[in-house]
């Protein structure tokens, strides 16, 4: 349906246009234009088009009732419109931050993609080297001959541990 279409179906099209520019402290002719606004079968189109057409504009600057709202609940729709919109969408690392900073609970796919950042920011440990009690671990873990100097290091680990509750050597 066309703005000219929808807006020939409109309530306030047989109404005093002052009706729906009442003083705002005239709290009983904003509650009018409310309930005349309320009642027209085009209400949802009225709002859409009124919030898209005042959607830079400050607050400051909206007048009247529209779309069965206030100056100021347009602006705070159309606000929160906007916040909505810049939301990250759900797989993303902002999103996954954006879930704990609201509380919300936090989906997989937001989970896997804070996982991989973080992964990037922390770079993989280097191998152990030879002489080394890690290096002493990896020989096993690949099924390797153990080198006399990480056999070495192995026993040296061994005997901090038993005399000082460490394998760390003092420094």
């Amino acid at each position: 349906m066309t703005a000219a279409q929808w807006q020939k179906q409109a309530a306030c099209r047989a109404t005093n246009p002052d009706t729906l520019f009442p003083n705002p402290s005239d709290r009983a002719a904003v509650r009018n234009a409310i309930k005349l606004c309320n009642g027209c079968p085009v209400l949802t189109l009225c709002r859409e088009a009124t919030l898209a057409a005042e959607r830079a504009t400050s607050k400051a600057s909206r007048h009247g009732i529209a779309g069965g709202l206030t100056p100021a609940q347009r602006w705070n729709t159309d606000r929160q419109k906007q916040a909505e919109q810049q939301a990250s969408p759900c797989g993303t690392t902002a999103a996954y931050y954006q879930h704990l900073m609201t509380g919300e609970s936090i989906d997989p796919a937001c989970q896997a993609a804070s996982d991989q950042y973080e992964q990037q920011l922390t770079p993989p440990p280097p191998p152990p080297e030879c002489g080394t009690r890690g290096g002493y671990q990896k020989h096993l873990r690949e099924h390797t001959a153990i080198c006399t100097s990480c056999r070495q290091a192995n026993t040296d680990a061994d005997r901090r541990l038993r005399n000082t509750g460490t394998t760390l050597a003092a420094a």
